[in-house]
């Protein structure tokens, strides 16, 4: 099964997100004038008003492509286009993995309210693996999408665990 794209996170990264929002209030928000710690990845808007740019925090730090194989889950990043002519900054494009079906531990879905509106809340799948890579030990993964694809976003992500969860019993 190839689900694409997928966005990667943390319950790290996904609590900084909050944690950014929460501190930023409405005005900052409305201007896209958010405080980002170094590195932290976001979505660089086309066009601001007195010249700058607004950016806005994304809950993921790497898209891409996820295969489920038999016995394997397969990821290779891509740097896919930011809708509307924005640019996605900070994310890990460089980045592929695989992990055994007898290296995970569980798998589970794992859902936060959105800083925002409910609508966005992301149907994450929270996994956890036995993997050397401890980014990979404990990993959120979706289908990504935007705006009023968010309900395909939602189907897609719950086959995206079911199929996590069949391959786990393995």
């Amino acid at each position: 099964m190839l689900f694409e794209p997928t966005w990667i996170s943390s319950p790290e990264h996904l609590a900084q997100f909050e944690q950014i929002y929460a501190q930023a209030g409405w005005i900052r928000c409305a201007l896209g004038a958010y405080r980002l710690p170094p590195g932290f990845p976001h979505i660089q808007m086309p066009h601001g008003i007195l010249g700058r740019r607004p950016v806005v925090p994304i809950v993921m730090f790497s898209q891409g492509r996820l295969k489920i194989e038999a016995q394997t889950i397969e990821f290779e990043a891509q740097n896919l286009a930011a809708p509307h002519g924005a640019l996605r900054m900070g994310l890990r494009t460089e980045w592929t993995w695989a992990i055994a079906a007898r290296d995970l531990i569980s798998v589970e879905s794992y859902e936060r309210p959105a800083p925002v509106l409910r609508y966005y809340a992301t149907p994450f799948v929270r996994v956890r693996t036995r993997h050397p890579d401890p980014l990979l030990r404990d990993f959120l993964v979706c289908v990504g999408g935007y705006g009023p694809s968010m309900a395909r976003v939602r189907q897609q992500s719950a086959e995206l665990c079911a199929a996590l969860q069949s391959l786990a019993k393995t």
